[in-house]
């Protein structure tokens, strides 16, 4: 499934840092996979119920060190002349580089495309040798319709569809 195929994905970096927009039911168990790997997590949720019941799970399970979630709102932003809301990538200044993104967030009913701002706003961030962009629920429209913008301005990512029990787009470098 998805996680056994994120644990391979994170053994290729010594020490993962992994970005995931949306936290949610996976997050306490991504950030254990990434932990155990000498990594560090940054979950982004703009929902606050959310973030405060995956930041409480986190501290529970011993995992504050090294995962953590920012509150992070939804602001009004421009892709590709595509106007939407997603974070305000603020909440993510002074991250540093990248290596894996996951984008499970914000919610489809946020806008049409709701997901399209995610690559290019990390783009700067992403290491610059190798990196992994994962998009979840790809057998929906809206997110192969993201991937086909992201590949249109981004040539060189190649793209591997995965199939779990949801769809899954990854991008690399």
């Amino acid at each position: 499934g998805l996680l056994a195929h994120l644990a391979e994905v994170l053994d290729e970096y010594s020490q993962p840092r992994v970005l995931e927009f949306g936290s949610g039911r996976g997050t306490k168990t991504l950030a254990r996979l990434i932990a155990n790997r000498g990594g560090s997590l940054i979950s982004v949720e703009h929902d606050p119920v959310w973030h405060r019941n995956t930041s409480e799970e986190l501290q529970s399970a011993g995992l504050s060190a090294r995962a953590s979630v920012q509150l992070c709102p939804l602001v009004d932003v421009r892709t590709y002349d595509v106007s939407g809301r997603f974070y305000d990538m603020k909440c993510l200044y002074g991250v540093g580089q990248l290596d894996v993104v996951i984008v499970d967030g914000p919610p489809a009913k946020t806008n049409p495309l709701a997901r399209l701002p995610a690559l290019p706003s990390v783009a700067p961030l992403l290491a610059p040798e190798r990196f992994h962009v994962l998009l979840d629920d790809y057998e929906r429209e809206d997110e192969q319709a993201v991937v086909k913008l992201w590949r249109e301005h981004l040539p060189k990512l190649r793209l591997t569809e995965l199939n779990f029990s949801k769809g899954v787009a990854q991008l690399r470098r």
